[in-house]
């Protein structure tokens, strides 16, 4: 039978090793691939290591920071990075290498570094940066051509955010009422979904670029951690390449993002850019105002060089004017005394002809009118007896009417033996339009009779 040991004593001999190997801490380089915290407190990581391509995993570890040692290395971390410790940074902790016969091989991270953090971040930075100089992208924005009143924005940004309603204050309240038109592209601003939903906006715009003269990025102001969503390469890469310039107010005093770099125009916070906007409408207003000054006064200085000349020439004209008109006005006198008697000679000529043709013409009017009296009184004659003619058997129609009509009169047909049916004050012609039951007068030439139909029979050869 083979010699043998049992689990637990070989695990209890691997963990009297790990003791002997590693009897103190010791610091270690390391990407976080996991990081959680349990509602005790404790948080649990999984360190990884790439190869320098960064695509393979060399190695993979699980590690522990105990509750108590947490409260000290969070805080010292973020308030020497500016930065919360989560997936897909590198750092250098400190650990102690255990072994435990039931949970195997951990680390237990003691402390923890920031510089070399800050150090990897400025790196990756850097490399971002020297990435989109090399593919010539990293000025492209800000030699896109600006339009000279930039009127519709494309906000990308959160309806909830500070910084997005401080920039809409700022824009729409501006003392000289310039007016904008605006869109907002509801964006998620912070956390691991802000570059994809970011882009997602920007995609969005770019599909209706021709709608807008420019794109906004703005967001309140916030860590340093979580401005670093705009340290992004493929988010940079697509705001250098936009195709509409892109101004950005992410909203950090101190530090400048990748983003902000690429960017046409980069401002510290929301409201700059909006100072910005109304700025270049002011420029413009100024730059009107100086034109119509300067119109004003050029054509003042033309209108005064001209009066000067009209001035001149009127000075050498009324002279000459007055001269001419005093040489012309003998001739004037002399002209209208003849033109004077002209018009006298030719009046008294005239008059008399105009004497001459209102008698002919009066004794012409009275010649027509008796022929036209005569011709009336003929026609007046002959018009009366075509009249009589006409209206003679007409007078014998009528009265041959007037008695056919005095026949069929009811009183002279009920003086015949006839009677009449009425049906509330109706007459009722045929036996079909009453029925059973019906209330009828029947009236005769001394008197009527008020009955109650009890049965309607109709001929049948009748409809």
């Amino acid at each position: 039978m083979q010699a043998y040991i049992s689990l637990y004593d070989l695990n209890r001999k691997i963990r009297e090793g790990y003791q002997q190997m590693f009897p103190a801490s010791l610091w270690i380089v390391a990407e976080i691939s996991e990081i959680r915290q349990n509602y005790n407190g404790h948080v649990y990581l999984e360190l990884i290591e790439k190869d320098p391509s960064g695509k393979q995993i060399l190695a993979r570890s699980k590690a522990t920071i105990w509750a108590g040692n947490w409260r000290s290395i969070k805080p010292y971390f973020e308030l020497n990075t500016g930065l919360e410790l989560k997936s897909e940074q590198k750092v250098l902790v400190q650990v102690s290498v255990s072994f435990h016969e039931l949970y195997g091989h951990s680390l237990n991270i003691v402390g923890i570094d920031p510089n070399y953090t800050l150090g990897d971040q400025a790196r990756k930075r850097k490399e971002i940066i020297d990435r989109l100089i090399q593919e010539g992208v990293f000025e492209m924005n800000k030699e896109m051509p600006f339009p000279d009143l930039p009127q519709r924005i494309a906000i990308v940004s959160s309806a909830t955010a500070a910084g997005y309603s401080d920039f809409m204050n700022h824009l729409f309240n501006n003392q000289k009422l310039f007016r904008f038109q605006t869109h907002l592209f509801q964006s998620i601003m912070q956390g691991d979904q802000a570059i994809d939903s970011i882009l997602r906006s920007l995609d969005t715009i770019f599909a209706e670029a021709e709608s807008f003269d420019l794109v906004v990025i703005i967001r309140g102001g916030g860590s340093k951690a979580e401005l670093s969503t705009f340290d992004n390469y493929e988010l940079a890469a697509n705001i250098a390449q936009f195709p509409l310039p892109v101004l950005t107010g992410i909203g950090h005093e101190r530090d400048e993002s990748i983003a902000d770099l690429v960017a046409y125009h980069a401002f510290k916070t929301p409201t700059a850019v909006a100072d910005y906007l109304i700025g270049i409408y002011e420029e413009h207003a100024r730059y009107l105002n100086e034109l119509k000054e300067e119109v004003m006064q050029q054509a003042n200085h033309i209108l005064q060089n001209n009066h000067r000349i009209l001035q001149r020439f009127s000075d050498r004209f009324i002279p000459t004017t007055r001269r001419i008109l005093q040489n012309h006005q003998q001739g004037l006198l002399i002209s209208r005394e003849r033109l004077k008697g002209a018009t006298q000679n030719f009046i008294r000529k005239d008059k008399t002809q105009l004497i001459q043709y209102q008698t002919k013409l009066l004794h012409q009017i009275k010649f027509f009118n008796t022929i036209q009296h005569l011709f009336l009184v003929k026609s007046s004659d002959k018009l009366k007896q075509h009249v009589l003619n006409f209206l003679q058997p007409k007078k014998m129609e009528l009265k041959h009417f007037a008695q056919h009509v005095n026949l069929v009169k009811p009183e002279n047909v009920l003086k015949k033996g006839y009677s009449l049916v009425y049906q509330e004050g109706k007459i009722i012609k045929k036996a079909g339009n009453l029925k059973a039951g019906e209330r009828i007068e029947t009236r005769f030439i001394d008197g009527s009779v008020i009955s109650i139909s009890e049965k309607i029979q109709l001929n049948p050869e009748t409809d």
